[in-house]
């Protein structure tokens, strides 16, 4: 069932259209859906400015691209990127990427509780959202429920701070020293933000053609092994979305295949830190 917005972030919506912003400026700010923020404007009868059709940069299609790939909806897409959801169901058409699901993603407990041990620590609601690659409004219910739980946590801040913990170089450096580690796990395992490290690779790529993001995927640093074997490696019981298969069966409840047949790439298991040392301080 969707979440019900509050009337103080409708006014709040109201109010910057008034003030002359368009859908995707509000969106951006409130981190909440262009579909969302149109409905309230029709609603309100505030017209929408003329503005020139908008067209994105191939960074700013890659990023939601991936996003899509990711598993979250156009809805969370667009409240991350700013993108209408209008034009990423073209994106996600034309790149041959399943339909938006819809709705709210359903938040794991092992998310739930890496959210906890970042509202003890005092991270803000931006950097949360930024580190975790979900939207804002997703943060705040999760901290809610906490609360109403009766769970003690630090007040929870609105915005983003400045620090990093590490810097554009050594996150560069980190990543092809680590060919082949996965660029999802190189996030979670760096605790830092997707989305925030996928522009930077990004920007990387177009200033002078280096890819980090294709050296973390690199197949050939990676083994090809059995599903059973990387049952036994890894811990998991399912292959992770796009997980390149050799062989039949798809290690998938249900698949017929048997557990010698199935092969797929087993990401590298040690992270080298190199020269560099692990932040922990926030």
């Amino acid at each position: 069932m969707p979440r019900k917005l509050s009337n103080e972030l409708k006014q709040k919506a109201e109010s910057l259209m008034k003030a002359g912003k368009i859908n995707v400026e509000i969106a951006n700010e409130l981190s909440i859906s262009t579909t969302t923020i149109a409905n309230w404007r029709k609603k309100a009868g505030i017209p929408n400015p003329n503005q020139p059709r908008r067209r994105y940069s191939e960074t700013e299609r890659n990023k939601a691209i991936f996003l899509m790939k990711e598993g979250k909806t156009n809805a969370e897409v667009s409240s991350l990127t700013g993108v209408s959801t209008k034009t990423l169901t073209n994106w996600r058409r034309k790149a041959g990427i399943a339909p938006s699901a819809g709705g709210i993603k359903k938040i794991s407990q092992e998310q739930r509780d890496r959210l906890e041990i970042l509202f003890r620590k005092n991270y803000t609601l931006g950097d949360i959202a930024k580190i975790m690659g979900i939207t804002s409004p997703t943060v705040k219910r999760i901290y809610a429920q906490f609360v109403e739980s009766g769970v003690e946590l630090p007040i929870l801040k609105k915005g983003f701070t400045r620090r990093t913990k590490y810097s554009d170089e050594e996150l560069i450096e980190l990543a092809f020293l680590n060919k082949g580690y996965g660029f999802n796990r190189f996030i979670e395992h760096l605790a830092i933000s997707a989305n925030t490290t996928f522009d930077l690779f990004q920007e990387l790529k177009e200033f002078n053609g280096e890819d980090p993001y294709a050296a973390l995927q690199n197949s050939d640093f990676q083994k090809i092994v059995t599903f059973e074997e990387y049952r036994e490696v890894t811990g998991n019981l399912t292959i992770p979305p796009n997980q390149v298969i050799r062989g039949g069966g798809n290690g998938r409840r249900g698949s017929t295949a048997s557990s010698r047949q199935r092969r797929v790439y087993l990401p590298k298991q040690s992270f080298d830190w190199g020269e560099f040392e692990r932040n922990d301080i926030y």
